[in-house]
């Protein structure tokens, strides 16, 4: 037969935790200083110019549109690879005058 189990505490889970991993640290505040001199705890805003604003809920998390992240990564990657060609064509023999080109 197995032994019983014992139910534990939060208490008891916590301090297992720490002696395992050691404390959570707790987060730093995010202040203001001006000259060396905290002035006022900061209160962090998105921009309503930050095109994932729009997606901000009540809590003012933003919302982060996947797939618009991957359409400009996509873009971006290709873009690079246009620019890859244009060198090769401009430095077909990889002098490096204007850069040098990879395959």
């Amino acid at each position: 037969m197995a032994p019983e189990r014992k139910e534990l505490t939060d208490e008891e889970i916590e301090r297992l935790l720490d002696e395992a991993a050691g404390p959570i640290p707790k987060p730093r505040p995010k202040l203001v200083a001006e000259e060396g001199r905290v002035v006022a705890p900061a209160e962090v805003r998105v921009s309503p110019a930050d095109p994932n604003f729009r997606f901000a809920g009540a809590g003012g998390f933003v919302r982060i549109n996947m797939a618009e992240a991957e359409r400009q990564r996509a873009w971006a990657e290709a873009d690079a690879a246009r620019e890859r060609v244009r060198r090769k064509e401009i430095d077909p023999f990889g002098y490096g005058h204007w850069g040098a080109w990879e395959d």
